[in-house]
Formats: structure tokens, sequence, C-alpha cells
């Protein structure tokens, strides 16, 4: 049984339109915390924006790989009508090599299979890193807003100072 993406996709798209539903009904005062500092937080939706694109897409790269498996496996064919796979490259040309023994060995398919974990370990890299950089421009925020009662404090403490 090969996994749908698209299942995937679904949960996602349900996840979306629910914290879309939460941020509608939150309105008033999620808008005046955004234009609490404007330019921070539109960078912040626009790295969140990104990142889910990001992701998105990287999940429906695997539509038609699954689809040339599912179409390989029921036409025993290993050019069934259709666009050929591109992160299943490799097991392609492992198979169109060996067109008469369409089976490959343990050692090759490991070292296919491989290749093909790296490249979607690639894409995952990536998307951490936006995940990474979402808690920094959120933790930024809070840190920005410590700093200035501590420069108005030091304003206070300066003009004391001059006084006497």
């Amino acid at each position: 049984m090969i996994t749908d993406p698209r299942r995937y996709l679904v949960r996602m798209l349900l996840f979306l339109v629910a914290v879309g539903i939460i941020a509608v009904l939150l309105h008033a005062p999620l808008s005046d915390a955004f234009l609490g500092n404007a330019p921070l937080n539109g960078m912040i939706l626009l790295t969140l924006a990104l990142g889910i694109a990001y992701i998105i897409r990287q999940n429906l790269r695997l539509v038609p790989e699954r689809k040339w498996i599912t179409a390989v496996q029921k036409t025993s064919q290993l050019d069934p009508p259709g666009a050929r796979p591109v992160l299943l490259a490799t097991v392609y040309a492992m198979l169109a090599d060996s067109r008469q023994d369409t089976q490959l060995s343990a050692l090759s398919m490991r070292s296919v299979l491989d290749g093909v974990a790296a490249r979607l370990d690639e894409g995952r890299e990536i998307s951490r890193y936006m995940i990474g950089l979402l808690v920094f421009l959120g933790l930024r925020g809070p840190f920005w807003g410590l700093l200035q009662p501590i420069g108005a404090v030091g304003g206070v403490v300066n003009s004391i100072a001059a006084k006497t």
C-alpha cells in the first residue's frame, strides 16, 4: 500500500483553514498586536507564507512520483503513459538499464533509496530552516520591546544626573 501524499495535503489545508478561522475571530486583538511593530510582523507573516507555500510544494512534488510507481505496479511496464519520475529518476534509470530483469538487487535498491532519501532530506532541511527563522523573528519582537524601556530608564537616569 502506497501512501497518498494528497491525504497529508488535505490535513495541512484543514489545519490552515482552522488557523484562518481563529485569526478571523480574533481579528481586532491581532490587528492591534500586528500594528505594534508592523515591519517586523509583516516580515514574520511573509516568512510564514513562503514556508507554507514551500512545504505544500514539497508535498505536491510527491504526487507524480506516486502515480508513476502505481502505474508501473499495475501495468508492469517501465514507461507507463504520463511523465517520468523526477525524484525517482535513479530508480527509473537503473530499471531501464536492466530491462530484461526488472528486479534490482538489495544492495542497488538500498543505494538508490539512500539517494532519494538524501534529496528528500534536503527539502526537509529547508523547511526546518524556515521554522527556525520564524522562531528567531518571533523572539526578536519581545527582546526589541524589552530594550525600549531599558533605554527610557537610561534616559531618565541621565536626566537626573544632569540636574544634580
